[in-house]
């Protein structure tokens, strides 16, 4: 009775929805409960399904165990079935010699002697072995020793808690591709490759090529602990206690800050989304330009800088959103850095492809670059986003050094430095360069390559040294300001760091400085991305602990941002943020502080209406 079925399953899930609040474990599933049954997305809220941290310290699994063994577990004969893995497994034997299968884990309720049948039906294959039910304390000795976990999958209820399972020992996967695991996969940046359900030769041929590949299951492990150690339990708990303690204080509750009208909201993001992909400050070829000028109808050449900085917000926005369009732009954005704009011959990224621009290369640029391609290859799991990363990345150092500093610009394609102008922070070498150093830090987790560890450490001790002396920096007021733009990038930089007490410290110091010479100068010259920079320093500040978030001086700082949205009817500047104001708007439209502005006026209301959990990663 499958009509019955469904109406019993919308009322059950009305009546859910009477609670209070609603937690899903997958963005789908809270875009599909607001899309189908109108509820208000204050009240439904996505939480990841976590991990235990007691199991992360081991880290990957033994990769090269020997011998070579694919483990399937969990409640077996419902959608969780064997036959396929089973029929197939026998070429997979034959392939790689000495490998075994483990199956553990019982029958499910409806489907009594499931498990039976079949170990009867092999019984003569010895590489075969049913283990039955095993108790908790002898499931990581189970995972240790697993090279690959199979998920013979032909649909899902949700999310899937032996996928999260083998996150905390790092263990890589094959899994059949259906929409919820291929979800999970993605928003978690989990590492498992995909076999169509049903098609056995390509499950097959997926599991001989891991378990002869150390090399591949190696880069899988370390990208599922990483996976893991970012969703940990304790983390996702304390969300939930977060929302409790919110929704049991009244004045909290009755408190409004920011944008917590959720039908405002959406427009918000509707209209950065349609200006990033409709106003044509995006090419063609996908590369993005560093302005629109309105008072000239063009823009500006396109920048392979704000093409990084464009990429990292419409990953966020489908992250949010889980809009196609959104995740199409940014595989073209991604595609322009690496097949266009970097410069094979000289292992380079130019500031510009066209123009004079080509001949100069930044080391801030490059460091927003990795962190864009990062960002979508935590996603995407794609190995030329990696690939061009390093690449970038390496070109940091190598390119870039001066002793204990890193030059700012060089020429290309000799690589030889500009003379510094210290009176201008962008040709200076100074503690803004933190901000482009998170990406060596991010490399850091993807490869595990202690080497980028030490160059972020590096620029952090070099930033903490000298922090101090950046600002002013320069006489004129309206120099100040660009200066805090700057200076915001380094309060930004400390973030990975920001349990470290002289980290903390620098913190509490910085938004202090950044807010008062914002607020002097405002009146003469205000740029928007200064406030939205400092609105989310406060927000990662108050998270971790460091200073309090005033909700009065917060709103009143998103209200300033606010300001600086376009709504006018022309296409190329609805929805968009225009940079600064003197005594009125300045004519230029920027993708940067577009996005700012956006991620500012976003993790405000998200953090007030649901106390989400922000991560350093996250920031555009």
């Amino acid at each position: 009775m499958p009509g019955a079925y469904r109406v019993a399953g919308r009322v059950a899930t009305r009546v859910l929805l009477g609670a209070n609040d609603v937690s899903v474990l997958l963005p789908s599933f809270r875009s599909e409960l607001i899309k189908t049954y109108k509820v208000d997305g204050r009240r439904v809220h996505f939480r990841p399904h976590g991990t235990f941290s007691s199991a992360l310290a081991s880290h990957a699994s033994n990769t090269a165990a020997q011998p070579p063994t694919v483990l399937a577990f969990g409640y077996w004969g419902t959608y969780k079935r064997l036959e396929l893995l089973l029929e197939f497994w026998a070429h997979v034997a034959q392939q790689v010699p000495g490998a075994r299968l483990l199956i553990a884990g019982l029958n499910h309720p409806s489907a009594p002697g499931y498990l039976e049948a079949l170990q009867a039906k092999y019984v003569a294959q010895t590489s075969i072995r049913f283990l039955g039910y095993l108790p908790e304390d002898q499931l990581p000795t189970l995972f240790r020793q697993a090279s690959v976990l199979v998920l013979p999958y032909s649909s899902a209820a949700g999310t899937s808690g032996v996928v999260h399972q083998a996150c905390e020992y790092g263990v890589p996967m094959v899994a059949a591709g259906i929409p919820e695991i291929q979800e999970l996969a993605r928003e978690q940046a989990i590492s498992i490759e995909f076999y169509p359900p049903g098609d056995g030769a390509v499950l097959q041929s997926q599991l001989v090529r891991l378990l002869k590949s150390d090399d591949l299951r190696h880069e899988m492990a370390l990208k599922n602990s990483s996976a893991g150690s970012n969703m940990q339990i304790s983390q996702v708990v304390g969300g939930y206690l977060e929302l409790f303690k919110a929704r049991t204080q009244k004045k909290r509750k009755a408190s409004v800050i920011g944008i917590h009208d959720y039908l405002s909201h959406l427009r918000l993001w509707s209209q950065v989304g349609n200006w990033l992909l409709h106003s044509g400050i995006e090419e063609r070829d996908g590369g993005v330009a560093r302005y629109y000028l309105a008072h000239e109808a063009r823009n500006k050449p396109a920048s392979t800088e704000i093409t990084g900085y464009c990429l990292s917000g419409l990953v966020v926005l489908h992250q949010q959103t889980g809009e196609q369009q959104y995740w199409n732009a940014a595989v073209k954005n991604a595609r322009f850095l690496i097949d266009k704009a970097w410069n094979p011959s000289c292992a380079a990224m130019p500031f510009e492809v066209e123009g004079e621009g080509r001949n100069f290369s930044y080391f801030f640029d490059n460091g927003i670059i990795v962190r864009g391609l990062l960002a979508l290859w935590r996603k995407s799991g794609d190995k030329d986003l990696l690939s061009m990363a390093i690449q970038c990345g390496t070109s940091m150092e190598r390119d870039f050094c001066a002793g204990e500093e890193f030059h700012p610009i060089i020429t290309l394609p000799d690589k030889k430095p500009l003379p510094h102008v210290k009176a201008r922070w962008s040709r200076s070498s100074g503690c803004y360069q933190l901000k482009a150093a998170l990406a060596w830090k991010e490399l850091h987790e993807a490869t595990g390559d202690d080497h980028f560890l030490n160059l972020y450490r590096r620029v952090l001790r070099f930033s903490l040294d000298t922090h101090l002396s950046f600002l002013p920096g320069v006489e004129d007021s309206r120099a100040v300001m660009d200066r805090l733009h700057a200076y915001a990038y380094f309060l930004e930089g400390l973030l990975p760091a920001i349990e470290e007490p002289e980290c903390r410290s620098a913190m509490r110091i910085g938004i202090e400085r950044l807010a008062n010479y914002a607020r002097e100068i405002a009146p003469e010259f205000l740029r928007s991305d200064v406030m939205a920079q400092l609105l989310r320093v406060r927000i990662y500040a108050d998270q971790a602990g460091v200073t309090s978030l005033n909700r009065d001086t917060a709103e009143h700082e998103a209200a300033l941002i606010r300001q600086f949205q376009s709504h006018h009817p022309d296409p190329r500047l609805n929805g968009g943020f225009w940079f600064g104001r003197t005594d009125k708007i300045q004519p230029f439209m920027n993708p940067v502080s577009t996005v700012f502005c956006y991620q500012a006026l976003d993790m405000l209301a998200r953090y007030e209406s649901s106390a989400q959990h922000f991560l350093w990663k996250d920031l555009i």
